[in-house]
């Protein structure tokens, strides 16, 4: 695991360093790895190694499919994907597992290869004394969660829980921010994306929470009538 990490450009190569700082590291041992946007392919396979060494996982994805198929990545060429391949991890979430809380700090995100996971928000109804979580949206294979992550204040607006077993990508939102802003090209088409799967959370939530008022005010009439 690392304990905090920073990048600088690398001039004249539209690449970066992006520097990690090990978790056990008690003094300077700072390493740095370059991620350019030009490197050979003969490399790849190295710097996908020598990255993993360095954030202590083996479990850095071998593919660029899932990130091609997927609704952020979907525009990028094949040589930003693999760049954007070194900074995911795949992991398998089981049922019922929460990936993150609702006004949490968010510092992943996540794309969805497999299974289903609910986007759920906390609500409150009248006179109650706690509130309760309303699922706003289900998604399923090749969609985004955690869009927060990668906007300011970086909290996450809404909880995640697994809906049904998953196999997800799981991407450190900070070193994403970073690459993006190494490459203005592939930074623009990211936010691109990012602001069409915004816009349609928005009207999710929207949606979810007018029928959930709906059905509440269905549910008083009854009462009431009765």
């Amino acid at each position: 695991m690392t304990r905090s990490c920073s990048s600088r450009r690398w001039p004249n190569s539209g690449g970066m360093f992006v520097k990690f700082v090990p978790e056990s590291c008690d003094g300077p041992h700072n390493v740095d790895i370059e991620i350019r946007y030009t490197y050979p392919c003969r490399n790849r396979a190295k710097r996908r190694e020598e990255l993993n060494r360095i954030k202590g996982t083996d479990d850095v994805i071998g593919s660029i499919s899932p990130l091609r198929e997927s609704e952020l990545f979907n525009r990028l060429s094949d040589e930003a994907l693999d760049n954007i391949a070194l900074l995911c991890s795949e992991t398998i979430v089981a049922e019922g597992v929460l990936l993150f809380s609702q006004d949490r700090k968010a510092d992943r995100l996540y794309i969805v290869t497999e299974g289903l996971v609910a986007l759920q928000m906390a609500t409150r109804v009248p006179h109650a004394t706690q509130s309760r979580r309303t699922t706003v949206a289900i998604c399923g294979q090749g969609e985004v969660v955690g869009w927060s992550s990668m906007v300011e204040p970086f909290q996450y607006t809404l909880t995640a829980m697994v809906w049904e077993a998953c196999r997800l990508i799981s991407i450190d939102a900070e070193l994403l921010r970073k690459a993006a802003q190494a490459n203005p090209n592939t930074g623009f088409q990211i936010m691109q994306a990012l602001s069409a799967i915004m816009s349609r959370r928005i009207r999710q939530i929207t949606t979810a929470l007018v029928s959930e008022r709906e059905t509440l005010a269905a549910r008083l009439n009854s009462m009431s009538e009765n």
